[in-house]
């Protein structure tokens, strides 16, 4: 499954969403530039049943549940990692949030 950009890249960094080979849904920002004083990719990661949540929350009908439907949702609803983080917070969805860092 490829990378999907969120939204305008503004600002540092890049924004995706991709489905893991584990299947997991992962959204990214990839921070990185003069800015940065490491590289780093953030990430947050959907379990097959936060997967289902988010679906519900995106109020994707039964029909437009497949990981390239769902993917697609994001990638339209939102322009960064920060917007699905803060739209998951408010709506209690839960994720799990992963840092990898690179000197």
């Amino acid at each position: 499954m490829p990378r999907l950009p969120l939204g305008p890249q503004a600002g540092a960094g890049s924004h995706v969403v991709y489905l893991g080979d584990d299947g997991l849904l992962i959204v990214e920002w990839y921070d990185h530039g003069p800015h940065a004083p490491y590289e780093s990719a953030n990430m947050l990661i959907f379990d097959t049943e936060q997967q289902r949540s988010l679906a519900d929350a995106l109020k994707l009908s039964a029909a437009g549940r497949s990981d390239a439907d769902l993917l697609a949702a994001v990638q339209a609803r939102f322009q960064s990692y920060f917007q699905v983080q803060d739209f998951c917070k408010k709506n209690g969805l839960k994720f799990t949030k992963k840092v990898d860092f690179w000197p």
